[in-house]
């Protein structure tokens, strides 16, 4: 099974052997759940994306096949269509959950949409000024780090990063330019004092000072081969199976 994104304890994870399937994972208690084929399950996925809905405690799925959307509750353990996806979203972009918003770019990274789960709308996020694809060659990843939206803009070995300090105000955006030797495919999260930047680099983890532009790989035992999956999941109790019984 592949990792798509993970929410508050939960995990939403594919699989596309011979059929294709969704599953919600606790990894702290190990309880899985196989979730029902969507409206749109033959098409495949080009995108998926778990919420956690709190106006009415419930976690949801957001799956975009093509531009057609479809939104499964945990609760009532059914999906429906909603509104159209407004752009194409590239192949294999997980959502990303923040704010009460689920996050996108478009297929090339010109915009990036957001699903609100209080009204399930979609709406755009203002991108920084700067032109964060300066490159035809380049590409931009979404993230999360200490509860703002950030962007990674990365071409070769440099990496242009911006943090919204501010949700859904454009002047916000601050920027950072990160260098190195690796390719850099994933922020994970900054420390508490706002120097370093963990992210993904390669198939390690790197840890980048931001102040004076050093940096030094993290060593782990028994890391996996590929991080592209890697997501920071934090321990919860909650019962995907509970949900399913209410």
């Amino acid at each position: 099974m592949s990792i798509s994104n993970c929410c508050r304890g939960l995990v939403v994870c594919y699989s596309i052997e011979d059929h294709p399937r969704l599953y919600l994972v606790n990894p702290s208690t190990r309880e899985v759940i196989r979730l029902p084929d969507s409206p749109s399950q033959k098409l495949g996925f080009a995108s998926l994306g778990l919420a956690y809905d709190a106006l009415v405690d419930d976690y949801k799925v957001v799956q975009i096949s093509e531009t057609i959307t479809s939104l499964y509750s945990l609760r009532s353990n059914s999906w429906r269509r909603i509104q159209d996806f407004p752009f194409i979203v590239a192949d294999s972009i997980s959502g990303v959950f923040l704010n009460g918003n689920l996050h996108w770019f478009n297929c090339d990274r010109t915009k990036m949409a957001s699903f609100s789960l209080a009204d399930q709308s979609f709406n755009t996020v203002p991108l920084p000024d700067d032109n964060i694809l300066a490159s035809p060659f380049e590409s931009c990843v979404i993230g999360v780090v200490k509860g703002c939206l950030c962007i990674l803009s990365r071409y070769g070995s440099a990496a242009k990063f911006w943090v919204m300090k501010e949700y859904g105000i454009r002047e916000s955006w601050t920027k950072f330019v990160v260098v190195v030797p690796r390719y850099i495919s994933k922020p994970l999260d900054i420390s508490n004092n706002d120097e370093n930047l963990f992210a993904i680099c390669g198939t390690r983890f790197v840890m980048y000072n931001l102040q004076d532009k050093t940096y030094r790989y993290m060593q782990f035992h028994n890391a996996p081969l590929s991080w592209h999956e890697a997501e920071i999941c934090l321990n919860s109790l909650v019962s995907p199976k509970y949900y399913n019984a209410l």
